[in-house]
């Protein structure tokens, strides 16, 4: 697969790789995932889709949430991750203590921090990490059937980012072009794209 690594190369920040398999389209066709390495950290990658692979509410109801209480974070470490992987797979993903920000701006805070193996990119991390190449990302054909929306011209997605937004219940999100990260954010009980992040042991990949 173009772009992608063999078992003989050394795994660098930028490149993309497959691991675990998810569904693409409305069949329910199985397809391997395609991941950007984001960082690379004592032997261990971080790992985020290269496409919007599902959509989900950031939570359900119109209730206050927080990263550690949404449904979209149980959902992920759940029913996303046994679908998406295999145990042998599961026992290379590692379990990430994550520092939820609250809203520096809007003064929103961002609750407790988590313990997750699948996570999304926090607000901060989102400039930290994001290149040119994501001011447009697009979504598989399944994730278009359970709700991600294409908000420009080329089919262009909005994903979510775990961060709260600009109230209790809304959370940070990416929308396509050039000033794509918006920390107003969304309200939590809309569908947006998902793209999952994890950190894997690189001699799992």
């Amino acid at each position: 697969t173009k772009n992608t690594v063999s078992a003989n190369t050394t795994i660098k920040t930028g490149m993309e790789i497959v691991f675990g398999n998810y569904p693409i389209d409305a069949q329910g066709t199985i397809a391997p995932i395609t991941w950007y390495v984001l960082d690379i950290k004592d032997g261990n990658a971080m790992l985020m889709s290269k496409y919007c692979i599902d959509a989900q509410k950031y939570n359900f109801g119109l209730d206050a949430t927080t990263w550690e209480t949404c449904s979209l974070r149980k959902w992920l470490n759940a029913d996303f991750l046994n679908k998406a992987s295999t145990s042998t797979e599961q026992a290379g993903i590692q379990v990430t203590t994550n520092l939820n920000e609250g809203n520096s701006q809007y003064l929103v805070p961002g609750g407790f921090e988590t313990r997750d193996q699948i996570f999304l990119l926090s607000f901060s991390e989102a400039h930290r990490y994001l290149q040119p190449r994501d001011n447009t990302v697009k979504a598989t054909r399944y994730a278009e059937e359970n709700g991600a929306e294409s908000v420009s011209e080329n089919g262009s997605v909005w994903w979510w980012l775990r961060s709260p937004g600009c109230e209790a219940n809304k959370a940070c999100m990416v929308y396509p072009g050039v000033k794509q990260i918006s920390n107003f954010g969304s309200n939590a009980y809309y569908v947006g794209g998902i793209r999952p992040v994890l950190w894997v042991s690189l001699n799992s990949i």
